[in-house]
């Protein structure tokens, strides 16, 4: 890799100098022009060969690869219902915490919302339909035990309610 670099940073430096050469000017000082042109692009191309060789070393697929090493192979929780003190719980606590989840009646919503209430949680679920989200508090409440899980049906522009959501439930 260091053979590559320095490669790139020769023709990088050797393409500044030649650009500044075809670019220089006859003013009072010419070889001071010519200085500062050569200092400033070669800074630049050294700039930009220093960020092509960073990428390229991390931000591709052997980058990955070697970076991939150092992550988790399991998850933390099997599931997301493992209740506190159970086998394979995280340890994690968040009895006295309120949790607000949207589209917490499907998909990742869902999941978060579980793993909130299966953690003592009192969880609000920001949800468009009343039967899915119902469906949803009855599964989530059967599977964690924790009944402090409530609905707050919205309609679809969610941002515009939230100072709403957070003055008349949250305070």
């Amino acid at each position: 890799m260091h053979v590559l670099q320095f490669i790139l940073v020769f023709i990088t430096i050797s393409s500044t100098i030649a650009l500044a050469l075809e670019k220089q000017t006859h003013t009072t000082s010419p070889k001071r022009n010519l200085w500062n042109k050569v200092t400033s692009t070669m800074g630049q191309g050294i700039s930009a060969t220093q960020f092509f060789v960073y990428g390229k070393r991390h931000f591709t697929k052997t980058g990955y690869q070697k970076h991939v090493k150092g992550y988790y192979t399991t998850p933390v929780q099997q599931k997301a219902f493992i209740c506190r003190g159970e086998d394979g719980a995280d340890n994690v606590d968040l009895e006295g915490k309120v949790v607000v989840v949207t589209g917490a009646n499907s998909g990742l919503g869902k999941e978060i919302a579980t793993y909130a209430a299966a953690k003592g949680a009192t969880l609000y679920m920001l949800c468009r339909s009343k039967e899915r989200a119902e469906a949803a508090r009855d599964e989530i409440v059967q599977e964690t035990k924790n009944e402090n899980v409530n609905i707050l049906l919205v309609r679809f522009f969610v941002c515009f309610q939230t100072p709403f959501l957070v003055n008349g439930y949250c305070m």
